[in-house]
C-alpha cells in the first residue's frame, strides 16, 4: 500500500492545480486565494492550452485576479509557439483596465503571432480592432507606428489612422506608410483616407512623386523638419 501513496499525493496535487484554475477562470475568488496562501507557485502554473494563469484571467478581464497574480507571474510569457501573452489577451478582448494594469509590467512591443499564424505586436493588434482607447495607451510606448496604421487602414478603423498619423515622423517609411492609405484597394475608402492625409496636413504625400522622395529636404517638407514624431492632434 504504501508504494502507492506518493502516486496518490500526485493526483491530489494536480487536482488542486486544476481546482485552481477553474477557479480563475469562473471568477471564484475564495479558491483562488486559499490556492495561492497554500502555495504561491500555482500563479506560474500552465494550463492545457499552455496560458498560465495571468493570461487566463486578463482574457476574461479579471481585473482583480491580474492584480493578485502580477507580482508572482512573468508577465512576458506567451501561449506556445509564440502566441498570445496576457497583455495581448487583455487586448484582444478589450479589456482595457486589465491592459492598464498589465502595461507598466509588460514589453509593449514584444512581438507574437496571431490566430493566422502572422507576426504582430500589441499596437497592431489593437489598430486592427478598432480600440483607439488602446492605441492611445499603446502609441507612446511603441518603437513605430507605421505598420499599426496600415493594420487600422486595411481594417477601416478611421479613428485609429487618423490618431496614430499624428505620431508619424518625417522618416521616409512613414510617409510610404502615409500614402499607402490612400492606394489601398477596399472599395469606398479612398475619401476617408484623403480627408484624414489633409486634416493632418501630410496631403502632398498622395501625388505623384512627393512621398518619401521629398523627406529628406526641409523646403519640400515642411516645418516639420525633426524626424521625432509629433503628438496627435485633437481629435
Amino acid at each position: 500500500m504504501a508504494d502507492h501513496f506518493p502516486a496518490m499525493s500526485d493526483d491530489l496535487e494536480q487536482q488542486d492545480q486544476m481546482i485552481f484554475l477553474v477557479a480563475v477562470a469562473m471568477g471564484d475568488t475564495d479558491d483562488v486565494v486559499a490556492s495561492l496562501r497554500k502555495n504561491p507557485k500555482y500563479a506560474r502554473l500552465a494550463a492545457p492550452n499552455g496560458r498560465t494563469p495571468l493570461m487566463i484571467a486578463a482574457a476574461k478581464g479579471r481585473l482583480a485576479f491580474v492584480e493578485m497574480l502580477l507580482p508572482l507571474s512573468d508577465t512576458r510569457a506567451t501561449e506556445p509557439n509564440g502566441g498570445n501573452s496576457a497583455l495581448t489577451l487583455a487586448i484582444d478582448d478589450h479589456h482595457i483596465e486589465c491592459v492598464k494594469a498589465l502595461l507598466p509590467a509588460s514589453d509593449a512591443n514584444l512581438a507574437f503571432r496571431d490566430t493566422s499564424g502572422d507576426a504582430t505586436t500589441p499596437l497592431n493588434l489593437a489598430a486592427e480592432r478598432g480600440y483607439l482607447d488602446i492605441v492611445k495607451l499603446l502609441a507612446p510606448l511603441a518603437r513605430e507606428c507605421w505598420r499599426p496604421l496600415q493594420a487600422a487602414a486595411r481594417n477601416c478603423q478611421w479613428d485609429c489612422v487618423d490618431y496614430l498619423a499624428g505620431w508619424m515622423g518625417n522618416d521616409p517609411d512613414d510617409l510610404d506608410a502615409i500614402e499607402s492609405i490612400v492606394t489601398l484597394t477596399i472599395p469606398g475608402t479612398l475619401p476617408q483616407a484623403e480627408a484624414i492625409l489633409l486634416a493632418r496636413d501630410l496631403s502632398s504625400v498622395v501625388k505623384d512623386g512627393q512621398g518619401a522622395s521629398n523627406s529628406g529636404d526641409p523646403e519640400k517638407s515642411g516645418s516639420q523638419s525633426e524626424s521625432a514624431r509629433r503628438p496627435p492632434r485633437a481629435l
